[in-house]
């Protein structure tokens, strides 16, 4: 089942939703990532969950649901509250893990609904579940009013990049973030 994660999600899907972030987390090789025990990064994701106004907000997860198993998830928002979801993440961090200073680098463009993340558990791979999640995202940014759905792909991730081209996504430009190449993929929606 795919739907809207809420506040009052379970415990365990909550635990099981900071797990599927922090792969991407530790995909990207965030420092944050490796500068703190795995535990803690989890904590933070957890406590990120719950509250408003962060990209890893309750509000902007869609999931997919297997047996009561978070089976996979999308982190989506819009451009125009990309900065100040930026914002409040890079001092929710500096309070959380007590560091005197972070940079959230920007990852959307104008007028775009934005894909942050999309992860599938492992368990759950080639089952479908991207696409199924692609396609809930792409509903979402057509009731959101979009036209454009985008996101960042690295370049060197080919088994992503073959499900966002089957999915209809174009390459528009190759952008840099946190030391890494990224593909800017975006859809007409």
């Amino acid at each position: 089942m795919i739907r809207l994660s809420t506040q009052n999600e379970d415990p365990l899907h909550i635990t099981q939703i900071a797990e599927l972030i922090y792969i991407i987390l530790r995909d990207m090789e965030l420092e944050i990532v490796g500068q703190f025990p795995k535990e803690k990064v989890l904590d933070f994701l957890r406590h990120l969950f719950v509250q408003g106004g962060n990209r890893f907000s309750y509000h902007n997860i869609v999931l997919s649901e297997l047996k009561n198993t978070v089976a996979g998830i999308a982190v989506v928002y819009k451009h125009d509250d990309a900065a100040a979801f930026d914002k409040q993440l890079e001092l929710q961090m500096m309070n959380f893990f007590e560091i005197d200073t972070i940079h959230i680098e920007p990852e959307t463009m104008v007028e775009e609904f934005y894909l942050d993340s999309l992860v599938v558990n492992e368990s759950y791979r080639g089952q479908g579940i991207g696409g199924e999640l692609l396609r809930a995202v792409e509903e979402l940014a057509i009731l959101e009013g979009y036209h454009q759905l985008s996101l960042n792909v690295e370049t060197d991730n080919i088994p992503a990049q073959r499900l966002y081209y089957k999915m209809g996504f174009i390459d528009t430009q190759v952008i840099h973030l946190y030391e890494h190449d990224y593909n800017h993929l975006v859809k007409q929606v």
